[in-house]
């Protein structure tokens, strides 16, 4: 029983952490992003 009380907690903290970490990639690649297409957004 306390097994399973165990692989609760740590499936549930495996969610959250999964959704920080795509945050962080999606920001990351937001930020690459407008840093390269700035020289050809001035242009404009």
């Amino acid at each position: 029983m306390t097994t399973n009380v165990m692989d609760t907690s740590k499936n549930s903290s495996v969610v959250p952490m999964a959704i920080v970490a795509v945050l962080f990639f999606i920001l990351g690649f937001a930020t690459w992003l407008n840093g390269s297409l700035m020289p050809y957004l001035s242009q404009i």
